[in-house]
């Protein structure tokens, strides 16, 4: 059973956040936890700021606290899923104001801490935004701290200023560290890797060349002696993706010298992968690790293909045949390629640019989705539109929050809820998956296999205000998902005899798509849960729970009900269009006048069913009463 986590701040009296914006070091930047208060060793409590105290940072402004400057308005937006729009990483940004009464001394005086702390200009001044929660126990009291501290470090992007006689007013906008490093993670040449033999090979000779690069482009401004790089490259590779480091990387066609050929008819040794001017290297690994490496893209199976998550092995492995892990496997979960970009600063001044050396670090991992819709609409029908699979799967899925709204009785959380319908909206597929290439002399039939039609028999009344709902007359047709059909490029199909690796293409897109047939939008009650995003450093005690977007989808149940006093015959009603399981893509967190609330976006789970696990459902809505 899925056991939902509450929110701190409903659990304390009086809870309220404190911000403290500082100017730091590139030490600290690289490592914001420097920022942790010292303990007494008497007392155990905190006396000071290790980071401030050994002067490697400044405090510009807290709330809360008596200051020349304070800090309001806070919105902060974080990216927590995968978007084709960010090189398939997670972003995020921050906007606030700074308030100095009687002065206009903000921006000299950080001119002057940019020289202290060995940045080469203003614009290359690096911050740390701390967030940190505050209350009292219910029982006695007792002030009481939240467990964990958030670090965000940010650099400027735009600061609109105002004065007049009653002081000044600082508009700021900043951009986190995976933001800064999507930025950084382009080049400006062409950079051709060769010698492939594996993964590891791939990724060791793409880090060479990148180097190699930067080092390139400085050979006319500088001697060879005095080269110095102002940008290094480095990629590591998460534990999730070892397994990949010593597969095949299959050459590409379209990467490959003279044209017509099949990469069938080429060696690794023959082949070369290129990097084109202005390409983002995120985006680029991503591909080819995604589509040219067959033991990875052979997870995904196309249609009518030996496609092990068959009907018989799924309603096996779901009835306890199996172990765990093979059961969410079962439940069409797909693992994709995820690569972090963050990016490191030295105190070393490149003269050329007047900017701190920097180290782009690509961090390769797996990303585990639940959510995207199956590539067998057949087999999707036949065993998963089932309330005994729908059930099992929906107890399997990593959902740790609850919200129930309208005609609940327990709603403390939810403050506003959108729902939006597009109907304009479907999913692009190939039925053939590849196999046939886009001109007159390679059609063949595809053999996608028969299409099962599922149907179920409604009363139909004369007017829709007489429409009873009821689990007996309920269609699960909310979830399917519209297909309109693709016509691929002759350029994207270089892997037209691998049909898997168009298949794998393909969901990595959906997967990182933002809209959906039904988007979601709701404002809750602030939370710390939602605050522990990528691109923040947090201090947290053990067993403190924090969102952890980076390893598989951020999913959340919201549960509304419908009106007549919310019963029928003694039980609540469900409402189905707008209850089940949502993935949730941005969260945008505000902090104003002591006030604390964060909006939640994001879709539909399109392979759960709320009419099947309706049971469910109410089932965590009354045990939880948020």
């Amino acid at each position: 059973m899925i056991e939902t986590k509450s929110n701190w701040c409903s659990t304390v009296d009086s809870p309220t956040y404190k911000l403290t914006w500082y100017i730091v070091s590139n030490k600290v930047f690289n490592n914001p936890k420097l920022l942790d208060n010292i303990p007494d060793k008497y007392t155990n409590n905190a006396t000071d700021n290790m980071a401030v105290s050994k002067s490697e940072a400044v405090v510009i402004a807290a709330s809360g606290e008596t200051s020349e400057y304070s800090l309001e308005n806070l919105v902060l937006q974080s990216r927590i899923s995968p978007g084709s729009s960010t090189g398939n990483t997670t972003t995020g940004a921050f906007q606030f104001d700074i308030y100095e009464p009687g002065g206009f001394l903000l921006m000299n005086r950080i001119l002057s801490l940019s020289h202290a702390f060995n940045f080469g200009n203003i614009q290359s001044a690096k911050y740390v935004l701390k967030v940190q929660f505050v209350g009292r126990t219910v029982e006695s009291s007792t002030p009481i701290a939240f467990p964990g501290t958030f670090y965000y470090p940010m650099m400027l992007s735009t600061i609109n200023a105002s004065s007049g006689p009653e002081g000044s007013q600082y508009n700021i906008v900043a951009a986190n560290v995976h933001k800064i490093a999507v930025a950084a993670s382009k080049i400006v040449t062409d950079i051709k890797v060769t010698n492939v033999k594996n993964v590891q090979s791939l990724l060791d000779n793409l880090e060479t060349a990148l180097n190699a690069h930067e080092k390139n482009i400085r050979k006319l401004q500088v001697t060879e002696s005095d080269l110095v790089n102002s940008k290094y490259w480095k990629i590591k590779v998460d534990p999730t993706f070892e397994k990949y480091l010593s597969k095949y990387v299959k050459p590409s066609q379209v990467d490959m010298p003279g044209t017509g050929h099949k990469a069938s008819g080429w060696t690794a040794d023959s082949a070369q992968y290129i990097l084109h001017k202005n390409q983002n290297v995120v985006t680029y690994l991503t591909n080819i690790l995604t589509k040219q490496v067959p033991e990875f893209y052979n997870n995904f199976q196309a249609t009518g293909s030996a496609n092990k998550k068959n009907t018989g092995e799924i309603n096996n492995t779901l009835s306890g045949e199996g172990n765990r892990a093979s059961e969410i496997s079962a439940t069409y979960s797909n693992e994709f390629i995820k690569i972090t970009p963050s990016v490191n600063y030295t105190d070393e001044i490149d003269p050329y640019t007047n900017t701190n050396q920097e180290e782009v670090v690509l961090t390769i991992a797996l990303h585990t989705s639940h959510t995207n819709p199956q590539t067998d609409v057949k087999k999707q029908q036949e065993a998963t539109i089932k309330a005994s699979y729908q059930s099992r799967r929906f107890e399997l899925l990593p959902i740790y929050k609850a919200y129930n709204f309208l005609f609940s009785g327990s709603n403390s959380e939810v403050l506003d809820f959108n729902l939006n319908f597009n109907q304009m909206f479907y999913l692009t597929r190939d039925p053939s998956e590849g196999v046939n290439l886009p001109n007159s002399d390679n059609e063949n039939a595809g053999n996608a296999g028969a299409v099962t039609k599922v149907t179920k028999t409604v009363s139909i009344p004369k007017y829709l205000s007489n429409t009873t709902i009821s689990s007996a007359t309920a269609i699960t047709q909310l979830e399917n998902i519209a297909y309109v059909i693709k016509v691929p490029e002759s350029t994207s199909q270089s892997n037209a005899d691998e049909p898997n690796a168009v298949v794998a293409v393909d969901q990595a897109e959906i997967n990182a798509a933002s809209h959906d047939f039904i988007m979601f939008d709701i404002t809750i009650k602030g939370d710390p849960y939602w605050l522990g995003t990528p691109g923040s450093s947090v201090t947290a005690a053990k067993g403190s729970t924090l969102i952890d977007s980076l390893d598989e989808d951020s999913l959340i149940i919201f549960i509304n009900y419908l009106p007549d006093n919310g019963k029928t015959n003694g039980e609540r009603r469900l409402d189905i269009a707008s209850s089940g399981v949502y993935k949730i893509l941005e969260v945008e967190s505000k902090f104003q006048l002591g006030k604390f609330t964060q909006s939640l976006k994001g879709m539909r789970d399109r392979n759960s069913s709320t009419d099947l696990i309706k049971t469910k459902l109410l089932q965590i809505g009354r045990q939880n009463g948020n």
